[in-house]
């Protein structure tokens, strides 16, 4: 009979013949049986080294599954037995497949209700890896908390090149999952390290810290989600109740090539960077990144209200940037962008591969070659031609706030970048506001394939748009903002339905630039009714030049019949009961001139 079969006592027995120097005990999820073991409070179970149960205590690195066995530890803050509540060592390695498969691993942290009661300490070193190179658990409960120094990996690949997994719980008041820094290095959480698939939840009242680190050595202090490479992954952190906390103090990266990476703020849990973020070129770094190669691979969802009255937030001292240029060394033939290739096929003069072996081509089509590159006076290596070349694409990231959500941030909401760089999902990257969410920021800038939409939600920053897209509404719907709007460049969805119609409210001016693009979405066919396109805007004051030839009308069908008035008093009819149907879609030329500047007093909606 399989000794995992047996009765306690005789598994005891059994896996003290079969794993000499292991003492174990059975362990329910996230519950120690202390009633049968009442001699320890640190226990282990399987393959588990050094000996805590004798030795808890040192500079070790601290193995939970290995060499094809799985393991187990718990730390736990009985006051029974032989008194050990603190784990201290230079490594955990939790799930370690680095030497074959089946060493899964699982450690469980259970304090007595105050923070600190039960602890793991990992010091300078390789730091705390939970599933590396298979499946590994980390639980921590009631008070437990493990620190560690330099950085904290949540999932990456073993030694051996097999993917781990990993699986993380934070649960309760004083819970906590530190991670600090050394000189020069560290206050770094990779949820996880690699492209493997990753869930952290934090609940009720835990707390994950990344805190620390010098801004001017970049990416210490942070939190990273996801992990942006060629390679795909599925990635989930959960904040969830009031008290419920995942803070870094310089920033937070929500990044995850292919796959998905998500973060779910709900129930008054808060996210948070905060100081200054990092410097770069001589620049301040955004705070919160969120960005992806897929058109949904990378989103933060800000949702709910405690039942204490706490705001689910996001929060930043600086910029909040979604979506983002990546610099690429090319695209394989179905079109995918690659930021790495294969460097033991690569031969001069030849097509460069990616690390799928996959041939590599640049935006022209033309294959990727291999050259002899000068890196510095004297010193040559072998890379892609397109090295140095800013060859750049555009990623994307999306952020909702919803239902009493808060997003929050001293500086700046970037949806989308400024530049050039080709978009590859095919999708905008988006900032939503819904039904209750608010966003505090100084200003919104919409820029290229960007998107700004939702309603009922509050946007309290000014709004600048310059070269994307804002859709208000909930189809129709209103989109509140206080502050100043400036549609500069771009597009504005409007969608009307029989009776109902989308509707900017602005405690502030508005500002229409003559470049600017606006569209009409009709839900039915209107008879002999006339839109003012200043009744879709509630303003201090309108301010525009728009002109009726960047109007464009879709929806209607052949029993519409209307006419629309510009903002300087020009109009144009549509008459589709009298002639055959015009395409769902009609850009308006030549109906009027450019409006002039229009002021008036600012009409309050019901």
């Amino acid at each position: 009979m399989n000794s995992k079969h047996l009765p306690y006592s005789k598994r005891r027995k059994a896996r003290a013949r079969t794993a000499t120097g292991i003492v174990s005990a059975t362990l329910a999820a996230g519950v120690s049986l202390l009633a049968i073991n009442a001699h320890a409070t640190v226990v282990t179970d399987g393959l588990v080294f050094p000996n805590l149960e004798v030795t808890p205590t040192g500079t070790s690195q601290i193995n939970v599954g290995f060499a094809n066995n799985p393991g187990e530890l718990e730390v736990n803050a009985s006051t029974a037995g032989n008194g050990f509540t603190e784990v201290t060592g230079s490594a955990l390695l939790v799930g370690n497949g680095s030497s074959g498969p089946g060493a899964t691993g699982e450690v469980r942290i259970i304090g007595d209700g105050t923070s600190g009661s039960a602890k793991i300490s990992i010091s300078s070193g390789v730091g705390a890896r939970i599933g590396f190179g298979e499946a590994g658990t980390l639980a921590i409960s009631q008070g437990g908390v493990l620190e560690g120094v330099g950085s904290v990996h949540l999932g990456e690949n073993g030694l051996s090149g097999t993917n781990g997994s990993s699986m993380t719980t934070v649960d309760g008041a004083g819970s906590i999952l530190r991670v600090t820094n050394e000189i020069n290095s560290g206050a770094r959480l990779y949820v996880p390290f690699e492209s493997v698939d990753s869930e952290l939840n934090v609940t009720n009242g835990g707390r994950v810290e990344a805190v620390g680190g010098d801004i001017d050595n970049f990416e210490q202090g942070a939190v990273f989600v996801g992990n942006f490479d060629d390679r795909s992954a599925n990635v989930e952190v959960n904040v969830t109740g009031q008290g419920s906390v995942m803070e870094a103090t310089h920033g937070i990266f929500v990044q995850q090539g292919y796959g998905s990476a998500t973060v779910n703020i709900t129930d008054g849990g808060a996210v948070s960077q905060l100081q200054e973020g990092f410097f770069f070129n001589g620049m301040v770094q955004p705070g919160i990144a969120i960005d992806s190669f897929e058109a949904n691979g990378a989103q933060v969802n800000v949702s709910g209200v405690s039942g204490g009255g706490t705001a689910s937030s996001l929060n930043a001292v600086t910029d909040i940037q979604l979506g983002a240029d990546r610099a690429v060394y090319g695209f394989t033939a179905s079109g995918e962008p690659r930021i790495l290739y294969d460097d033991n096929t690569i031969q001069e003069g030849q097509q460069v591969r990616d690390v799928n072996g996959e041939l590599l081509f640049n935006q022209n089509g033309d294959p990727v070659l291999a050259v002899n590159t000068e890196l510095f006076p004297g010193f040559f290596l072998l890379l892609p031609d397109t090295f140095g070349s800013d060859f750049r694409v555009r990623t994307t990231g999306h952020l909702l706030a919803e239902n009493g959500g808060e997003i929050n941030t001293l500086g700046d909401i970037n949806v989308s970048t400024d530049s050039d760089a080709m978009s590859v999902s095919g999708q905008p990257s988006t900032l939503t506001v819904r039904d209750g969410g608010v966003v505090n920021a100084q200003n919104i800038n919409v820029n290229k394939d960007g998107l700004l939409n939702g309603g009922n939600g509050i946007i309290n920053a000014n709004v600048n748009v310059n070269g994307g897209t804002v859709a208000p509404g909930n189809s129709p719907g209103t989109m509140f903002i206080n502050g100043d709007v400036n549609l500069n460049d771009g597009f504005l969805d409007l969608e009307i339905e029989a009776g109902l119609q989308d509707l900017i409210d602005i405690a502030g001016d508005l500002f229409i630039g003559e470049d600017f693009v606006i569209n009409l979405i009709f839900g039915f066919d209107p008879v002999d009714e006339v839109f003012n396109l200043a009744d879709f805007f509630s303003a201090d004051n309108i301010f525009s030049d728009f002109s009726l030839n960047n109007l464009t009308v879709a929806g209607l069908g052949n029993a519409a019949k209307l006419t629309i008035i510009g903002f300087a008093g020009g109009q144009v009819s549509i008459d589709n009961t009298a002639q055959v149907p015009e395409p769902a879609a009609l850009l308006i030329f030549g109906a009027g001139l450019a409006g002039l500047m229009v002021v008036r007093r600012r009409r309050k909606t019901a």
